[in-house]
Order: structure tokens, then sequence, then C-alpha cells
């Protein structure tokens, strides 16, 4: 990334072919279908290049690909990766933070009782809600891995809950962890007196979730400081990879040239979330690596 937000992600991942017409086979139209799709509905990234696309061995599609962006604030990877960012600079200082991908249209706010009794009632309720749903969850949530790896620009400053290597930032979340994250919160009495969980939305308190995933509690940020110049020409990359990509969308019988903004896609999928944040995406076991 640069000082003024600009960047570019290559991308490493694998994610399901989803067809609701019933045709799952594995067929060099459908491969190319999938891998459209997911260009067109990626969200702020202005054009793709290095791309590569093929079928993994479970049937899912691997997808690798370098994709500009102007602010990584926009970037949201089409039904793929469970984290968000954002990157604010100013006098020569910035802050690269993270946090869960939200839906819009969702109420994340529950007022939970302030009787004592009434409280005890629903962390009854919401505790056999979890443990109904734990099951399907953890079918869901094993195998999911998203790791995102930054180079930035400056040095080293406040940071939390991003591990440091090399001079890169990085930060990884499993399904296993999230789900035992998950079961830990819903089992403190102290901590659901005052705090609400829902079996399809997590928990309320996300900083004490990013306490239990990572070790501190707080917002996930990194700090840095002496920014300086910008560690790439973005403009000159990115006019580059527009010429490349033309001759990427050669191989394809629709145009995938991709939207820097867009509409949020339609969600077909199960409506279970865990993470507060969450609700109305389905999580997948779909091993993601991101550097930037």
């Amino acid at each position: 990334m640069n000082p003024d937000g600009t960047g570019k992600v290559r991308l490493d991942s694998v994610f399901p072919n989803i067809s609701f017409n019933g045709d799952d086979e594995q067929t060099e139209e459908a491969l190319k279908k999938a891998v459209s799709k997911f260009m067109k509905e990626t969200k702020g990234v202005e054009v793709w290049r290095d791309v590569t696309y093929s079928w993994a061995d479970d049937g899912r599609v691997n997808f690798k690909g370098t994709g500009y962006f102007a602010d990584i604030k926009e970037l949201e990877l089409h039904n793929v990766g469970i984290m968000a960012f954002d990157w604010s600079a100013d006098g020569g200082k910035g802050t690269l933070t993270m946090d869960f991908k939200e839906s819009e249209g969702v109420d994340n706010e529950k007022v939970i009782s302030k009787d004592p009794e009434e409280r005890k009632k629903e962390i009854k309720v919401e505790r056999q809600k979890f443990k109904q749903s734990k099951p399907m969850m953890t079918g869901i949530m094993t195998g999911l891995k998203h790791k995102a790896v930054f180079n930035l620009p400056g040095k080293s400053g406040a940071t939390v809950n991003f591990t440091e290597d090399g001079g890169k930032i990085g930060i990884e979340v499993t399904g296993e962890k999230l789900l035992a994250a998950m079961d830990k919160l819903v089992n403190d009495d102290e901590w659901l007196m005052t705090n609400s969980f829902n079996a399809q939305e997590g928990p309320s308190d996300v900083e004490e979730m990013s306490q239990v995933l990572f070790g501190q509690k707080g917002a996930v940020k990194a700090g840095r400081t002496g920014l300086g110049k910008p560690l790439f020409d973005y403009a000159a990359e990115v006019a580059a990879a527009r010429k490349d990509f033309e001759k990427l969308q050669e191989e394809f019988t629709v145009p995938i040239a991709p939207p820097a903004t867009g509409e949020t896609f339609e969600n077909h999928f199960l409506r279970l979330c865990p993470l507060r944040s969450h609700c109305g995406k389905k999580i997948l076991p779909l091993p993601v690596f991101i550097q930037m």
C-alpha cells in the first residue's frame, strides 16, 4: 500500500462454484463463469492483472490474481474472506485497522434486560439456541481460513493484534478459532450478564471477541510513522494492467470489467453468522491468502 491509500492485493483463494440450477460439472465453461462472476461482483478493484484460475481437486475454484484498489475501505472480495480493512493517514502517520465484514440492513444491537433474574432467563435461551446451531456452524466453519499480509509504508508504530515479521504485518482467522471464541464467550457467566449473544449473530462485544481471537482487547490496528514516498507507481501499474486485462477479457464470452463500486449481491445463502457484524453472508470453508 501507498501512503495515500492506493494499493494492490495479491489474492490466492479457493471458493465454491455456487450453482442454483444443479449444474456442478467441472467444465471450462463453468469455470470461466465462476471466475467472471467473482471479478464482476468484487467491489473496489479498478483492474485485475496476472490472473490464473483452475479447478481445485475438491471441485472448488482456485483463483489467483493481482487487483488494484484506490481505497482499501471499498475493497470487498465477492464471497471470499470475513475481514474488512481501512487505512487513514495524516501528517506522515498512518493506521491500518481491521474489522469483520458487515451486512447492510442488519440491526446488530440488542437491548438486554437489566434485571439480573430476567437476564439469566435470556442467557438460558441464548445458550440453548447456540447449542442447537453449533453442529451446523461446525460443518460450515471447519476449514475456513483467511490470512492477510501487508507491506505498508513507513516504520512500525503502535500495533494491536496484528503480527509483525520482517517488516510486514499480518493477521489470520480460522473457522475453528472463531467457533472456539464463540464457545468461550457464550459460557462466560459474568460476560453474558452485560452482553448479548445471538446464535446467528455471535457476541455483541466485538472488542472482547478480538481479545479471545488474537490475544489483546480493543480495535485491531497497526500504526505507521514516517510514511515517506509511495511504495510503487499506482497510476503507471494500473495503466499497464488495463492493457493486460483487455487480453484476459478475450478469454470470456461475457464482459468481466470489474466495478469500482456496486450494489450488494443478492443473498441466497443460509443466514448463519459467526460474528455480530457478519449476518447475511454464508461462511464457507474458504482458504484465502491476501498480500497487500
